[in-house]
């Protein structure tokens, strides 16, 4: 069964910059945070998306 999988399948590569922690909710968030600052709400808006996403970094750290 692993020769077959070795075959067929990509091996994942891991370098010194790879996050096992990292998740698509993660990804989701980083991408809120970066529209944030569009629009007339103001730094309320991108200070509450930056706490969200640090809030779920540590707890993905955490979980990993």
């Amino acid at each position: 069964m692993t020769g077959t999988l070795d075959e067929h399948v990509k091996k994942k590569r891991w370098c010194s910059r790879s996050k096992r922690w990292w998740t698509a909710d993660l990804k989701k968030l980083r991408k809120e945070l970066g529209t944030a600052g569009w629009g007339p709400v103001g730094t309320s808006r991108i200070q509450e998306a930056r706490r969200n996403l640090c809030r779920a970094i540590r707890q993905a750290k955490r979980s990993c």
